[in-house]
């Protein structure tokens, strides 16, 4: 099945590199002019309030930092882009403001997913690269995670109840332009296109 159109016109992209490898964490959202120093505020759901980019930025960061350590990543960058037709245009960046702070040993060709769907039934994972999760598993309890994973999926998918207008499940929007959902499970294995690059396969 393809992938379904992208109806959001704005992403953030934040660029984090791992043994010199650099990858993306994208997201979509709506923006609103606002005041803060990035000129832009992510549109919040019910129940949120919009909040400046500013204070996004480090919010995502404080997300995954814990699985992650200062030796192995650096966390580099968040930018905002602008959709025109299939291209994405610059509008603004800033450096990261927060840093790795966990202790395991990164884990080349890895990936971590957070399977999920979106208010509308559309599969909305996040994922997150060259962390060190271990032999490839599966887990769907959200009791059987650690401290470190349970902060990841509250900030995509507050199943801890604690989630903040900061965190991405108050702005993030799938690529048909819905809110997230419900968390299905966290899935963490070998990526194939990251060993052939790492020459492992």
């Amino acid at each position: 099945m393809p992938a379904s159109p992208i109806v959001p016109d704005y992403r953030l992209v934040f660029k984090y590199t791992v043994l010199s490898f650099t990858h993306k964490l994208q997201l979509y959202l709506d923006v609103a002019v606002s005041g803060d120093s990035l000129g832009y505020d992510a549109v919040a759901r019910g129940g949120f309030t919009n909040q400046g980019l500013s204070l996004v930025e480090p919010a995502v960061w404080n997300s995954i930092k814990a699985l992650y350590r200062t030796a192995d990543t650096t966390f580099d960058s968040m930018t905002l882009e602008n959709r025109a037709g299939t291209a994405w245009n610059y509008v603004a960046s800033v450096s990261a403001t927060v840093t790795p702070s966990g202790t395991n040993v990164a884990q080349k060709a890895m990936q971590y997913c957070l399977s999920g769907k979106s208010l509308g039934n559309e599969n909305m994972p996040i994922y997150i690269y060259e962390l060190n999760p271990g032999l490839p598993g599966k887990e769907n309890s959200y009791a059987a995670l650690g401290t470190d994973v349970k902060t990841f999926v509250d900030a995509f998918f507050n199943v801890g109840g604690g989630a903040t207008s900061v965190d991405p499940v108050a702005w993030r929007l799938s690529r048909a332009g819905g809110y997230s959902g419900r968390w299905i499970a966290a899935v963490w294995d070998s990526n194939e296109k990251l060993r052939r690059l790492r020459r492992i396969k």
